[in-house]
């Protein structure tokens, strides 16, 4: 057996002018709700420094998600679109195609296809590519999939490199949906940090810090591992030399299982990383109150961990360093220490 799927598909859409989504019946799963929000900390001119924003986030947004302390997120929504065909990153109907991951694509699909008929789709372009946003969107939108009996379905439940080794300790089982059809499939807009998103969220992190033991360090140092892309910290020994005299503990979750990341950071109470996805298992496992602090690029500024944190019941801070070369900077010391000085003093 074979299918013509990924080439009809993409006619429909390029030449008939037919959506994806068209027909699609859109739902209300979670709605609306006003949220308050801890102030995030920084130095009084740490804003100042900023001179680029991360690509594709514009500067108001970007500085409306740090500074706000009380708004409205949006509802928790959903589209049913039927009869989707799921290969290589890829969903596809008669009305026409959505790619949600890069690479290579079959243009003829061979063999048979199991079908389900109804699960909820709990990725999308985002969170296929950072393991931040597995950890602050997926965890959620899986969680909402179990609580409404549906498949919480994926492309790849070991994506990342920790993935595979967090599910057991967060109790998601999710099931690929790779070369498989799903009669009814529903697409969650799960982006606003609404507060049934967060309620599941916390769930979620409640299970991984019963799943592990305590007692590690107070204060750690997340260093980015070789994989991480841009926002070279060029001082970096540097940082890490003035941090263990601080009485930080230095960990590299790339050579890490998560078990061990997350034991080490359960009783943490301040880490310290430069912005990225490696910040996100802090946000996965500090308890409440506990702070996540982000070394930021003043070329690629990225306030993202504010919701990210506040999510988590957590308090967010940074200080911005100085650019150099390209992405490069360094963080000068003395600006770095006042500010862990202030934020410890915020945190007693």
């Amino acid at each position: 057996m074979f299918s013509l799927q990924p080439i009809t598909s993409r006619i429909a859409q390029r030449f008939a002018g037919k959506r994806f989504d068209r027909d699609a019946e859109t739902v209300e799963i979670d709605p609306a709700g006003r949220v308050a929000r801890a102030p995030a900390l920084f130095l009084p001119d740490e804003l100042d420094r900023v001179a680029g924003h991360h690509p594709g986030v514009s500067a108001h947004d970007d500085l409306e998600r740090l500074l706000h302390t009380d708004r409205v997120e949006p509802a928790t929504t959903a589209r049913i679109v039927r009869d989707v065909m799921i290969a290589d990153g890829t969903l596809m109907r008669r009305a026409g195609i959505e790619v949600l991951r890069d690479g290579p694509k079959r243009k003829v699909l061979r063999g048979s296809m199991p079908v389900i008929a109804e699960a909820m789709l709990c990725t999308d372009w985002v969170i296929e590519r950072y393991f931040g946003h597995w950890v602050a969107d997926g965890w959620s939108r899986e969680q909402l999939a179990i609580d409404r009996g549906l498949v919480p379905g994926v492309f790849d439940p070991a994506l990342f490199a920790h993935g595979a080794q967090y599910r057991p300790l967060l109790e998601l089982a999710a099931v690929s949906l790779a070369d498989t059809l799903v009669r009814r499939l529903w697409l969650v807009d799960d982006r606003g940090y609404n507060p049934a998103r967060m309620e599941r969220f916390r769930r979620v992190r409640a299970r991984l810090r019963r799943a592990v033991s305590g007692g590690g360090p107070q204060r750690v140092f997340i260093r980015r591992g070789g994989r991480a892309a841009g926002r070279h910290l060029l001082n970096e020994v540097d940082v890490i030399d003035t941090l263990a005299t601080r009485g930080f503990t230095i960990i590299a979750p790339e050579e890490m299982t998560a078990q061990a990341v997350a034991t080490a950071l359960r009783d943490t109470r301040l880490v310290i990383g430069v912005e990225g996805s490696a910040l996100s298992h802090a946000n996965a496992i500090l308890g409440d109150g506990a702070c996540v602090f982000a070394i930021q690029s003043p070329t690629s500024f990225n306030s993202v961990h504010r919701l990210a944190t506040a999510d988590a019941g957590l308090r967010f801070a940074f200080s911005v360093g100085d650019a150099r070369e390209g992405e490069a900077f360094t963080m000068p010391i003395e600006r770095l220490s006042r500010a862990i000085d202030m934020v410890e003093e915020t945190l007693r």
